[in-house]
């Protein structure tokens, strides 16, 4: 690694989009890469030293996730292109909130059509999951997603940036009531992969190594990926791990914020 990687990765260590505290500095133009210019070997490392210098930054953001998906796309024959991130840098800096109204250090994630849905999520296991778990699911045909994602265009969604599970301690009821009184929705695990895989570059760990999340109707722990699932009614339906604790304190819920719509413009009374 070049002595100035070096240099920022030991002053920027622990620091990931979201968090406070974090110094800024210009940000070079995004990356686009093609065909014609194909991408050198230092471009993904350049592009993670940028974000990690400047987490709120909307070119930051767009360059690594471009340049990251261009990489990692090719793996499994994809051609992925991101468009800019559309948030500002003051919306980048609010945080998410947990159940108890306490803020949360989050991040950006860029979801591309091509990985969202049964097979967006299939891709995904091939880019970033071992053989062994690639092939550990529920049982055989569950749906393994909590909503239909009918939109195939590519999104940017916020999402708590914690290693370990926020909103620990509580119930599913408690979580349902979060969802509607912030306005989130309950975390994709396509959306999680994506954010766990961030995570696991910018501070070399990935999400729930010591606790478990829920994604709607599914725990997630290390790995992850899902390791216990509940059908509506409760009852069990598969596990590819050991069953989740017992203690509710080591389990929370993960969630995405989606960009809000700018208010309606208020006609002037004649």
């Amino acid at each position: 690694m070049p002595a100035i990687l070096e240099i920022l990765a030991r002053r920027f260590k622990g620091n990931i989009p979201g968090m406070r505290g974090v110094p800024e500095s210009s940000v070079p133009k995004a990356v686009v890469p093609d065909e014609t210019n194909p991408l050198p070997s230092d471009v993904l490392g350049e592009a993670i030293a940028e974000l990690k210098a400047n987490p709120f930054s909307p070119e930051a953001l767009t360059n690594y996730w471009r340049v990251k998906l261009q990489v990692d796309g090719k793996r499994v024959g994809l051609e992925i292109s991101v468009p800019d991130c559309n948030w500002t840098e003051e919306e980048i800096r609010l945080p998410m909130k947990d159940t108890g109204g306490n803020a949360v250090p989050s991040m950006l994630v860029y979801i591309p059509g091509e990985l969202m849905g049964q097979e967006g999520l299939a891709k995904l296991k091939q880019m970033y999951l071992s053989p062994s778990i690639q092939n550990s699911s529920v049982q055989k045909g569950a749906n393994v997603q909590d909503r239909s994602d009918t939109n195939t265009k590519g999104v940017w969604v916020k999402v708590e940036a914690t290693l370990d599970a926020p909103n620990l301690g509580t119930t599913r009821r408690d979580l349902k009531k979060h969802s509607i009184r912030q306005g989130y929705v309950p975390q994709r695990e396509n959306t999680y992969i994506l954010a766990s895989e961030a995570s696991r570059v910018l501070r070399g760990e990935r999400f729930d190594v010591n606790t478990w999340s829920w994604l709607g109707s599914r725990l997630i722990c290390y790995g992850f990926y899902v390791s216990y699932r509940l059908s509506l009614d409760g009852s069990f339906l598969g596990s590819t791990r050991s069953l989740p604790p017992k203690s509710p304190r080591y389990i929370g819920g993960r969630f995405e914020e989606m960009k809000k719509s700018p208010p309606s413009s208020t006609l002037e009374a004649v």
